[in-house]
């Protein structure tokens, strides 16, 4: 797919979402970068939101693919793009998930139990002095 080619498919699949304006190039070329990296992304700013987004051609029956976290395009977007690429990454990106998720537990099993022992110490003496008086 040629980006004359990509940029008609764009404008075709968004074509009853008027508040969605393709942005096809930056000042750092991002779009066309995208572009290099697979030629299926593209990004988007959302007029209702005011967010920049990602697409995707191959999602259906929505391109939407995420929402860009910055209020502008730069590296970081390219990087946004590579760890969210599903069709590219596959189950790797909900293995990360998963371990960020055990991870969580296992943090807050932690600070559950060092509350619960914080907890103990503080009675502990009170309890003591009513059980031997």
């Amino acid at each position: 797919m040629t980006r004359k080619e990509q940029r008609e498919e764009i404008r075709y699949r968004l074509k009853q979402k008027s508040y969605l304006v393709p942005i096809f190039d930056s000042v750092l070329g991002i779009p066309g970068r995208l572009f290099e990296y697979d030629k299926n992304i593209f990004v988007v700013f959302n007029r209702m939101t005011e967010t920049l987004q990602l697409h995707s051609l191959a999602n259906r029956p929505s391109t939407f693919g995420c929402t860009i976290p910055y209020s502008e395009l730069d590296g970081r977007t390219l990087d946004l793009a590579h760890k969210t690429d599903y069709h590219k990454r596959g189950q790797s990106i909900f293995d990360e998930i998963d371990a960020a998720n055990e991870a969580l537990k296992r943090e807050n099993k932690r600070l559950r139990r060092d509350e619960i022992g914080d907890v103990a110490e503080r009675i502990q003496k009170p309890l003591r002095e009513v059980a031997y008086s």
